[in-house]
């Protein structure tokens, strides 16, 4: 509960059962939104295949990707710190002034850059897209220059995220992706059947490009009403000189280069697929996407719920707290991504057939798909590492630190690009990312530790031990019950063709196989006595859910 003295706001740090309810908040509302996720890329999947109109539509929207991506982490990453420091000082009044002279800020600039690349489009495309014809270059010059207002959108977005998490307030942010997908499923619903039956598909892929335009608008609505409850109103602030925003300008630039490495590893990994064979592009984006499920359901709501913590923890100057906040969430981080890496490994073809493998999506889309996702899935462990460590690097207001690493992860990345994809082709690329994000990783904890003073590496070192050990007993199951073939015999017990059992039955076998899974990690993670056992017990505790479902009925994060 916050209390306050000599004007200051204290106390803004998660306990233990608050973090692992806000864990529980976040984690459910990200489920429902990644089930509209699956909706949308199996809905453009189903109508638009693996072509290259999607391959156009992609790099299209990568276009405002690159800038959103770097602007939008900005808007979140450095308001938070910030936030917190002048809540800390001045009281909450003076940092709603704070936010609202970020956003003026933000909104002048963000246009500037929004016009400016309307003006350079044909330019973009041909760098982001060289080996696009004279017909795939003009489409996605077109698609381009529709989705570019989403950088507005989107960044502006992130802006509202950081104040509402700097409340602890995490559902609206959380859900955000929902109406987002919900409009753009029913652009490639409307674009791929009436408009793409009519005057074809590059006509229905415009329809998809404003669905998506229009989602991304919603992602701003969302939260306005919810910001309003927290004492926000929108006022005109004008104050380039004001100290937080001058200390988010300093912090401003590395955060964009930090952010952007992601883009631009993206972007490397399109330019490179785009000589390689026809929906190559389409593949490694539907893997990074899929690999995006585990990520978002595992490990971002540790990381958005911790970020806010280690914010206040250092405007308090609780190094301490600090230190041993980051131990523990490596530590948590590390007992989901492990067992979910190998989970991604084993499964992958299971998975991508199930969520992908319908109307033009077939199996040598999905082929490649599972290629793409295997060896994205292997990033998941440092991926989740490099974003919490740059997270606490922030908390500090140190942003050059992760800017120096994220610019490194990008020429490793690059280096090995070039490398594997002669080799291993689109796998080459997906793994390549995987290994820079992993030395990325590595790189910020050694740093983080210079910094900062040990962070209980030993105590960690053990945890990573136990739970490679039940990730081990995990593997052995999976793989035991996949060689009993389960979906060939729950068609024959249902009457049908084990050779093709239909969509339900892969989908009930897959569940009951990622499920009895799970259970095998969870007994071994028990008898071994992780800590972080402890953690998801509390997690999923009846009880806990009961407060969690009372605590979102009053507007509490």
């Amino acid at each position: 509960m916050e209390e306050r003295a000599g004007g200051r706001a204290v106390g803004r740090a998660l306990s233990q059962r608050g973090m692992a309810r806000a864990t529980l908040t976040i984690l459910v509302i990200t489920v429902v939104s990644k089930l509209f996720g699956f909706a949308r890329e199996a809905a453009i999947g189903a109508v638009f295949g693996a072509t290259r109109v999607v391959d156009a539509y992609l790099v299209a929207s990568n276009i405002p990707i690159l800038f959103f991506a770097a602007v939008n982490a900005a808007a979140t990453s450095v308001i938070i710190p910030n936030y917190a420091h002048v809540r800390e000082s001045e009281g909450e009044r003076a940092a709603l002034r704070y936010a609202n002279a970020a956003l003026a800020l933000m909104t002048a600039g963000l246009l500037a850059v929004t016009l400016l690349s309307e003006l350079l489009t044909p330019w973009l495309v041909g760098l982001m897209a060289p080996g696009f014809g004279p017909a795939e270059r003009a489409l996605t010059v077109r698609l381009s220059r529709i989705l570019l207002p989403a950088l507005l959108f989107q960044s502006l977005a992130g802006w509202a995220a950081g104040i509402l998490e700097s409340n602890q307030h995490f559902a609206a942010p959380s859900a955000i992706g929902i109406p987002y997908d919900v409009l753009i499923v029913l652009g490639a619903l409307v674009g791929g059947i009436p408009v793409a039956a009519r005057w074809g598909a590059e006509a229905g892929v415009l329809f998809l490009a404003g669905g998506t335009l229009l989602g991304s608008l919603s992602q701003v609505l969302i939260q306005l009403p919810v910001l309003r409850r927290y004492g926000w109103r929108l006022q005109w602030a004008w104050e380039p000189r004001h100290p937080a925003i001058v200390a988010s300008g300093r912090m401003l630039v590395p955060v964009l280069v930090n952010s952007a490495a992601g883009a631009v590893n993206l972007f490397v990994d399109r330019l490179l697929a785009s000589g390689l064979a026809a929906g190559s592009i389409a593949a490694l984006n539907y893997g990074n996407r899929l690999y995006g499920v585990p990520a978002g359901l595992l490990v971002m709501p540790l990381v958005t719920v911790l970020y806010p913590t280690f914010s206040a923890q250092t405007a308090a100057e609780e190094l301490d707290a600090f230190r041993n906040g980051v131990r523990r969430g490596l530590g948590l981080i590390g007992a989901v991504a492990l067992p979910a890496m190998v989970g991604m490994v084993l499964l992958r073809a299971d998975i991508v057939r199930v969520v992908y493998e319908r109307g033009a999506f077939d199996a040598r889309a999905s082929a490649m798909t599972a290629v793409a996702f295997a060896f994205y899935g292997l990033s998941l462990l440092g991926g989740g590492w490099s974003l919490l460590l740059s997270r606490a690097f922030w908390s500090l207001r140190d942003s050059l630190t992760p800017m120096w690493v994220g610019v490194t992860t990008v020429v490793v990345n690059v280096g090995l690009n070039l490398a594997l994809v002669r080799v291993m082709g689109l796998g080459g690329l997906a793994l390549s990312t995987s290994l820079a994000s992993t030395a990325g990783g590595l790189l910020l904890l050694l740093l983080l530790r210079r910094r900062v003073g040990a962070i209980g590496g030993r105590s960690l070192a053990v945890e990573l031990g136990k739970t490679l050990l039940a990730s081990a007993v995990m593997a052995v199951a999976v793989e035991g019950l996949e060689r009993l073939g389960p979906a060939a015999h729950l068609a024959l017990l249902l009457g049908r063709s084990p050779a093709a059992p239909g969509f339900l039955v892969d989908a009930t076998a897959l569940v009951a196989v990622v499920v009895l899974g799970v259970a095998a990690y969870a007994a071994a993670a028990a008898l071994l006595r992780m800590e972080a056992a402890g953690f998801f017990a509390e997690l999923t505790s009846r009880r806990l859910g009961r407060r969690a479902a009372s605590a979102q009925a009053e507007g509490r994060p």
